[in-house]
């Protein structure tokens, strides 16, 4: 008897079915079935073809209703790339194949795509790519099999030579991008070169743009796909895989199975045993070690680039005439703000508010968290999200003497417009012309194609305090980043309370690679990340009781654990046990994260699970 494990895009295990006789010679592993489930017939895939070893009767299976399709959509390494997804983040094979599976292949558009011409002519200059990624792109040709390249750029334009010169080498290539408008300003760069090569795949297509592009890959009308994270599983022997601005936490998948497509990338690239070429300006620091313990191959950009001009002043010894804004900032300011200046706040709103009696900050009554106000909506929690009515009377003590505490967008937007006697500053997020004063957070969205003459960072120390051992390695990424808008003669301008910290250092020297070496070796010391896996298993109930018995279990395991304590979720209280795994290997961490899980599932207690979470 034939037995076919088939999975769903459904937090399910694999399920098994018999094989009925008309299908036994068509049926193949990687095929698109449907099979019933829970009274409907939906539409799986064939992980698994087996005969039974035991004596099973055909009453306890159900047959496979009929194929799908006839064509095998899943090769063998994709199928190869499901188990080690669902073994690697610790996941079930249903949960896994969701991320997987295109929608679009069963779910066919009512209208046909509408082509809109993107042509954007600014990005037809032609640019003559630098020696060493012409040395790159030879080495992928001459090469066979496997290998992991890290490109470290010395200009983000970098990546849309590379793949011009890849389309130009490389018959089919997977290229993924962190942010839908870095896909589409490689897409529309491609496409000019390429019009029918290449197509684009991400969430805010339409359905029918979206089904064009993964029908025109399975027909062979397309033979590179640009795109979003979910691009790194698309169903076509590829023979390379790009990853742009690898370092950015974008790839991470919020929802399970949490998956990184950076490493889920190269695992595909292992299994297929084609190349893959990660780029980024700043590369990871676990990116890093694996070209210094030569797993990856490090090519360094031979372009030659001038170092930015860049401004370090301390906060404490300058005057600030209003929040964040230093007497030097306001110098710079006046003459520069007809050049194109960009002032950077990592807060949105206007301020918080708070008490000058009892000093303290008015706080979100259900997530504990400070409050926002945001001028026309109230007060708004970050946290939780929930709207509050601003008060006449402080909550915590009755007094009346309320004020504002820091600033957001909206407050230095404000500020700026007093300072310098202009009404209406434009918002970041809008297009905007070179010669404009902008006020906004670290989001780039709509500023690609512009160049400032002043760029300058408010509130730095933000990102530095985070508790997260990331916090600073982020830092430096983003400054690094922001230089990219830059106009050759312009300045970069920090202002912080800790000049002292070695950040700076790195940042006033424009040496990331120094920022790597003395991060690594502080990480070695302490047995962080990289030289370390962590593993966090969350547990979550709606009652404490259940945790307050779990947390004396977890005890006895001797595995450090935060609460538990409340939390508010999509609107909804919930109590939390957060329990942090960190071992040598990911194998042992790995262990003894299924051994809390399987507990956790003993006990009917909800979990989530994080495999090298960003944020630790």
């Amino acid at each position: 008897m034939l037995f076919a494990d088939v999975v769903f895009a459904q937090n399910l295990h694999y399920l098994t079915y018999t094989v009925p006789d008309h299908l036994r010679n068509r049926l193949q592993e990687g095929q698109l079935v449907k099979a019933p489930l829970r009274g409907h017939i939906k539409v799986g895939l064939v992980m698994r073809l087996h005969k039974s070893r035991e004596p099973l009767t055909k009453e306890k299976f159900k047959p496979v209703a009929g194929l799908f399709s006839e064509s095998t959509l899943y090769h063998p390494p994709l199928l190869k790339l499901l188990n080690w997804l669902t073994e690697y983040y610790l996941t079930n094979h249903g949960t896994a194949f969701k991320s997987m599976f295109f929608k679009e292949l069963i779910k066919k558009p009512k209208r046909p795509k509408t082509v809109k011409d993107r042509t954007d002519e600014t990005l037809m200059a032609e640019t003559a790519p630098p020696s060493s990624l012409i040395r790159l792109i030879r080495e992928i040709k001459g090469s066979r099999g496997f290998r992991a390249l890290t490109y470290m750029e010395k200009t983000e334009k970098e990546d849309l030579l590379l793949c011009k010169e890849a389309m130009a080498n490389e018959k089919k290539l997977i290229v993924l991008a962190p942010e839908i408008e870095d896909a589409e300003l490689l897409y529309d760069y491609l496409r000019a070169l390429y019009p029918d090569r290449v197509c684009l795949y991400h969430s805010r297509l339409s359905l029918s743009s979206r089904h064009d592009s993964i029908s025109g890959i399975l027909e062979g009308r397309y033979n590179t796909i640009v795109g979003t994270r979910s691009v790194v599983f698309t169903p076509f022997k590829a023979s390379l895989i790009i990853i742009t601005k690898e370092h950015s936490l974008s790839y991470r998948q919020e929802e399970s199975p949490r998956f990184n497509a950076r490493d889920v990338a190269v695992m595909r690239g292992y299994l297929e045993g084609i190349p893959v070429i990660l780029t980024s300006l700043t590369p990871s620091a676990e990116t890093y070690l694996n070209c210094l313990r030569g797993k990856y191959h490090l090519v360094r950009s031979t372009l030659t680039r001038k170092k930015p001009r860049i401004q370090v002043i301390n906060q404490k010894k300058c005057l600030q005439p209003a929040p964040y804004i230093t007497d030097k900032l306001f110098h710079l300011i006046k003459q520069k703000e007809d050049k194109g200046v960009l002032a950077i706040i990592q807060r949105t709103g206007y301020a918080m508010v708070g008490c000058d009696d009892c000093e303290e900050l008015i706080r979100c009554p259900h997530c504990k968290k400070a409050l926002m106000l945001h001028k026309g909506e109230g007060l708004l929690c970050h946290g939780c999200g929930r709207a509050n009515p601003v008060p006449d009377t402080c909550p915590n003590c009755g007094g009346h003497r309320l004020g504002f505490y820091g600033a957001g967008t909206e407050r230095v937007k404000e500020e700026l417009e007093k300072i310098i006697s202009r009404k209406n500053l434009k918002e970041k997020e809008l297009d905007s012309p070179e010669h404009s004063l902008l006020v906004g957070t670290l989001s780039k969205r709509g500023l690609r194609k512009s160049k400032f003459s002043l760029i300058a960072f408010l509130n730095p120390d933000i990102m530095l305090n985070q508790p997260y051992l990331k916090s600073t390695e982020r830092l430096i990424q983003e400054i690094f980043s922001l230089a990219e808008l830059l106009r050759s003669d312009g300045t970069l301008f920090l202002q912080t309370y800790m000049p002292w910290h070695p950040v700076f250092k790195s940042i006033r020297n424009w040496d990331y690679e120094d920022f790597l070496k003395r991060t690594l070796i502080e990480r070695k010391r302490l047995k962080l990340p990289p030289y370390s896996k962590t593993i966090v298993v969350e547990a979550h109930s709606e009652n404490l009781e259940p945790l307050e018995e779990l947390k004396d279990w977890i005890s006895s395991l001797d595995i450090p654990l935060i609460g538990p304590y409340r939390e508010e979720r999509k609107k909804k209280g919930i109590y939390v046990i957060k329990n942090i795994i960190i071992k040598d290997t990911m194998r042992s961490a790995q262990q003894e994260a299924k051994t809390l899980i399987e507990e956790l599932t003993k006990r009917k207690i909800a979990c989530r699970v994080e495999i090298e979470p960003p944020e630790y």
